[in-house]
């Protein structure tokens, strides 16, 4: 989806939709929204009267413009109280807009930066929850199924005052990073299990460096099993040893010396049966996503490089598949870990401390 910044007024925006708002209580829109309602007859106002609209934190209402305004629709979000109002809001709100924008099929979308200035919201941060918002409620994963709601494919911020431009623009890039970054974790987290074994995992983070074209900024490393069983991680392999799909331990690195070093750890249990101490049936097939952890650490080592960190980063990713066999790990067994201590395994369900 296409992200810029239109300076001018709401009303002359050239796209299907355009996003105004309204607080909680307000009788008399102003502002922007004020300026479609007067555009269209006092239509908004009305609404309000009669209690159609009530400016509920979330709340959306389309209406038709019937050529009033170039736009054919305009969307009116809820913001709720405004002594309750921060980005949080803005993000929440943003995003119940652009979920129903999308439901009206809009291809070109403008929106006001809802908030902006009010409460001593600085423009920027709320440019930037806006898009985060936007982007984080229009994630859909459509890698095995055909997308069932058409995509908008231009976003306007739309605004009136230049001065503005320059901070929506950094707010509007930082967003971006952010939701884009969470949504590839989303997009991890949501990989079915056969298409992400800790060796395809491996391949897949490779490639999104690549794609994003991080390959100078994210060092990577990633140990084998003969690595690791070199290195005595004996609580890693204990882990992993019933499964055919072997371990991988995977590093990334940005490196600033002149910092102190951060470590980002997150389990990655690519998926997590139980082990010997098999899990219930029941919901085990979300058990894909016990590799969360590492998906999360992905997505913030990417959105740190692509903000150009000044961090010292270590980013640790243990992958391994928790299965049963004959081959796994047994309640009772003990096994020595890398610091040489010995762990006495109760339960193969709790593997996460073990990786």
């Amino acid at each position: 989806m296409k992200i810029k910044i239109l300076n001018q007024s709401i009303t002359n925006f050239h796209g299907d939709i355009i996003i105004v708002n309204l607080f909680e209580g307000i009788k008399l829109p102003g502002g922007a929204t004020g300026a479609v309602d007067k555009a269209l007859d006092g239509m908004i106002t009305k609404l309000i009267k009669n209690k159609e609209i009530t400016g509920k934190l979330g709340e959306c209402v389309v209406l038709h413009t019937f050529n009033k305004i170039k736009p054919d629709k305009v969307l009116i979000v809820g913001l709720g109280k405004s002594s309750e109002f921060g980005l949080e809001q803005i993000r929440k709100a943003s995003g119940a807009a652009a979920k129903q924008a999308r439901k009206t099929k809009a291809k070109k979308v403008g929106t006001v930066v809802h908030g902006a200035g009010i409460r001593g919201l600085e423009p920027g941060a709320a440019a930037q929850a806006l898009i985060e918002g936007t982007l984080l409620a229009l994630y859909e994963f459509k890698e095995y199924k055909k997308p069932e709601q058409s995509n908008i494919e231009e976003f306007s911020v739309v605004e009136m005052d230049k001065q503005k431009n320059k901070s929506f623009q950094k707010g509007i890039k930082t967003g971006k990073i952010l939701a884009e970054s969470q949504n590839i974790a989303r997009d991890l987290i949501n990989e079915p299990s056969n298409n992400l074994t800790p060796k395809k995992l491996d391949q897949r983070i490779k490639s999104i460096i690549k794609n994003a074209g991080l390959e100078k900024i994210i060092g990577y490393n990633c140990l084998n099993k003969t690595d690791i069983k070199k290195l005595k991680m004996g609580a890693l392999i204990s882990v992993a040893q019933g499964s055919d799909n072997e371990p991988k331990f995977i590093i990334l690195r940005i490196k600033n010396p002149k910092k102190p070093l951060i470590c980002l750890i997150g389990k990655t249990v690519t998926f997590d049966s139980g082990g010997i101490s098999l899990k219930p049936s029941a919901n085990m097939g979300l058990m894909k996503g016990d590799m969360s952890g590492g998906a999360s650490v992905i997505g913030a080592t990417l959105a740190l490089a692509k903000a150009k960190t000044k961090l010292n980063l270590m980013t640790i990713i243990p992958a391994v598949e928790n299965m049963p066999s004959a081959k796994a790990s047994r309640p009772g067994d003990v096994v020595r870990a890398m610091n040489n201590k010995t762990i006495e395994i109760i339960s193969t369900d709790a593997e996460g401390r073990m990786t």
